[in-house]
């Protein structure tokens, strides 16, 4: 499976290496040249060119302003062997990536939608840094889905926690009327839920714990209670 991905994202920058046109914007060749840099380190593919992988990328990365990605790319690419066609604009753009600033732009960086960081773009591991949230992809940009994992705690069944997500949220609130007296002045105060109350799974999320391990969120009957179904994406597995 992580072969074909890596082959099918391969193949738009092979092509775009190749023909003299491309109708993906730098955006997207950017983020497919990058999904197949880091997928590629971590699972060997034949008929890869880290060449054609790191030099795409590092092309997108100037055109974006990620000038720091780029130097580094060109400071790679000119340990490997470059095909001759590609020389001189390779040495031309390493020379010129060494005089803009070395630094890249904030919306590229990919952010964990867990913990919230920013992790480098030159980072071989398509897992964050800090919370090891795995990250995923969409294959039709290569952009990072807005995704966290979950799994159910223990005694909940598959069909039962479909059930809970997909019934509609209760209207109903625990709202409390609170009585303060002073010297001066005596109110009811209406109060409401607190945080954790209102949202159950982002409260988890929040508490997430600093580890370089990952450990998914475990959810119980009341956070999948309060969960918009149409938010959720269930993962179906065939069995072994």
């Amino acid at each position: 499976e992580k072969l074909a991905e890596i082959y099918y994202a391969y193949n738009t920058v092979h092509k775009y290496l190749e023909e003299p046109f491309t109708s993906y914007m730098p955006e997207a060749l950017f983020n497919i040249a990058r999904f197949v840099m880091i997928e590629s380190s971590q699972l060997g593919a034949k008929g890869v060119s880290q060449f054609a992988i790191l030099y795409t990328l590092a092309k997108q990365a100037r055109k974006l302003g990620a000038n720091k990605l780029a130097k580094q790319l060109f400071d790679k690419i000119q340990t490997l062997r470059v095909p001759h066609k590609f020389q001189e604009q390779v040495e031309i753009a390493a020379i010129s990536s060494r005089a803009r600033p070395y630094s890249d732009p904030e919306e590229l960086l990919p952010m964990c939608y867990r913990c919230s960081t920013y992790n480098s773009l030159a980072a071989v591991s398509n897992d964050c840094f800090k919370c090891g949230q795995r990250f995923v992809y969409s294959f039709v940009s290569f952009e990072l889905l807005p995704l966290v994992e979950f799994q159910l705690e223990e005694g909940i069944t598959d069909e039962e926690a479909v059930r809970l997500i997909e019934t509609p949220p209760s209207k109903v609130t625990d709202e409390t009327w609170k009585e303060n007296v002073s010297e001066n002045q005596q109110m009811l105060q209406l109060t409401d839920d607190s945080e954790e109350e209102k949202d159950p799974f982002m409260s988890k999320i929040m508490k997430h714990e600093d580890s370089n391990t990952f450990s998914p969120i475990v959810v119980g009957k009341k956070t999948l209670l309060s969960l918009d179904g149409s938010s959720v994406l269930i993962c179906k597995w065939s069995p072994p």
